[in-house]
């Protein structure tokens, strides 16, 4: 995958093409520059962020940014870590099949009620309620969140459920992919050059318009590929970069 995929110095290297300066001899401050407007177009793509053929702002949920996950709940363990980049749950927690047993649905509720649970009651059984709960900001890891329930599991269990992620910056590094892969790296680095034309000359120019093109293909593949309609992706030469 990573002969496809594009690393995000290799996205930085594109941009310093764009802005008229040669890879091999461009200074640290060019390259900071680089990576700085390769992020500018980064959050605009992962915001999803982009005009449609009329003209019309649109925002667009990336199914990739909403993974799903597993977590392993422990005999006795109330509190557990969330993954790092958690940024909410979209799904709730699906409790994995046991031959003979029948499980009622987690019910998600405040803090504070976890609280007052744990301060009433201290006995085991399944559980029957959680809450997410943030812990301290740390620069260094960013948000970070925990799950709490209660009462407290009186077996181990696997539960799966799906969260939106938050998205760590990109950085000078060859080692370092951007979310979505190799199938949407061309259209980071037009988000890039869409910026870096906007930031430069306060306008939008033609990367702007080559950017929305391929935004526009990008949405309706990421649509297409989660739905069960067959006629959803209708891509055009435009759709692609192509002319025609």
């Amino acid at each position: 995958m990573a002969d496809l995929d594009l690393s995000c110095q290799a996205m930085r290297d594109r941009i310093l093409v764009f802005q008229n300066l040669a890879v091999a001899t461009a200074t640290d401050a060019q390259k900071v520059t680089a990576i700085l407007r390769l992020n500018d177009g980064y959050r605009r793509f992962i915001r999803g962020d982009y005009r449609d053929e009329e003209g019309r702002r649109q925002l667009h949920n990336w199914n990739f940014l909403e993974p799903w996950a597993t977590l392993d709940i422990l005999d006795g363990t109330t509190e557990y870590a969330l993954p790092a980049g958690f940024g909410g749950q979209n799904e709730k927690f699906t409790i994995a099949y046991t031959a003979g047993e029948k499980f009622q649905n987690y019910q998600r509720v405040s803090p504070g009620f976890i609280a007052d649970y744990h301060r009433d009651t201290d006995t085991e059984n399944e559980p029957i309620y959680y809450a997410i709960m943030p812990v301290a900001f740390v620069v260094a890891t960013g948000q970070r969140y925990e799950v709490r329930f209660a009462p407290q599991p009186d077996t181990d269990r696997t539960l799966r459920y799906r969260y939106r992620l938050l998205v760590a910056p990109l950085t000078d590094d060859a080692a370092k992919y951007a979310q979505g892969g190799a199938e949407f790296c061309d259209v980071i680095i037009a988000a890039a050059k869409a910026e870096d034309e906007r930031l430069n000359g306060n306008v939008s120019g033609p990367e702007e318009g080559h950017y929305n093109n391929l935004m526009q293909g990008a949405v309706l593949r990421d649509e297409a590929s989660y739905s069960s309609e067959a006629d959803v992706e209708q891509l055009t030469d435009v759709h692609v970069g192509a002319t025609p």
